[in-house]
């Protein structure tokens, strides 16, 4: 038993998330191919406009559709975890995660499609590692 205590206490969750925050009047489509569906989905509203306005999420887990829209004033989070005894290397594709701007295929506002050249390489999303190594967070944001 200390044995399977040992061996379990070296693993760490690691994470990977990626974050599109919509600061717009405008809602936004983003349109993913099917690998979007090993990745956790998370819509929440982050503006409060009224006292008594009650915030929301949407949790989509391994999601089947590909189509998701990004209300006013949300944010669409895609998050990707497990269990690791290795340092993560902080760079998806060598962690074994395919990023989320390779799997989007489209995004669009008010019928007019968005250039990808905002949003298809890492250059564009700013990066953030947190909790030791553990959790790496991108975030495009549109305003």
């Amino acid at each position: 038993m200390p044995v399977i205590c040992v061996i379990m206490s070296c693993e760490s969750w690691c994470s990977y998330c990626f974050n599109i925050s919509n600061r717009t009047n405008d809602s936004i489509t983003i349109k993913t191919t099917s690998l979007i569906s090993s990745y956790n989905i998370q819509i929440t509203n982050y503006i409060i406009r009224k006292p008594n306005e009650q915030g929301y999420n949407v949790y989509i887990d391994n999601p089947t559709d590909t189509v998701f829209t990004i209300p006013p004033q949300t944010t669409f989070s895609a998050r990707i975890g497990w269990y690791s005894r290795h340092t993560m290397k902080s760079i998806p594709e060598r962690d074994g995660v395919v990023p989320l701007w390779t799997i989007i295929k489209t995004m669009i506002v008010n019928d007019n499609y968005i250039n990808p050249n905002i949003w298809n390489n890492e250059q564009k999303w700013e990066k953030k590692i947190l909790d030791d190594n553990v959790s790496v967070i991108y975030e495009l944001n549109f305003s």
